[in-house]
């Protein structure tokens, strides 16, 4: 899992040229409010991703290459690393973070919230 606080980040532009897919920066950038939300979104999706994997940050994240159809997060492709497409990546609403689970088929997992304070 990967959580992450909705919040302004100044040098935006600058972090989504540089961790991101053409396509994952054309998703993002497409709504103008909704920037610093997609921005997390996929951050987080590739950061549990790796975690999952056993990478952690090891891969550069503008290697990985996800897309969001249908409200179905989906795993394109990783350069250079055997494709683990036995993973399942769910958003999990959360107040202001943004959150990114991912998890081994057919497992399905029992979501219990928690509380920041």
């Amino acid at each position: 899992i990967d959580l992450e606080y909705l919040r302004e980040l100044h040098d935006l532009d600058e972090l989504i040229a540089k961790n991101f897919t053409s396509s994952e920066q054309s998703y993002i950038t497409k709504i103008k409010a909704e920037m610093h939300r997609r921005f997390f979104l996929f951050w987080t999706i590739k950061e549990s991703y790796l975690k999952a994997i056993g990478e952690g940050m090891r891969v550069e994240p503008h290697r990985l290459e996800f897309e969001i159809a249908k409200g179905k997060i989906n795993f394109l492709g990783m350069n250079g690393y055997p494709d683990f497409d036995d993973w399942i990546l769910t958003e999990v609403h959360f107040d202001d973070y943004i959150r990114t689970l991912t998890h081994r088929r057919p497992v399905a997992p029992k979501i219990i919230d928690f509380k920041i304070v």
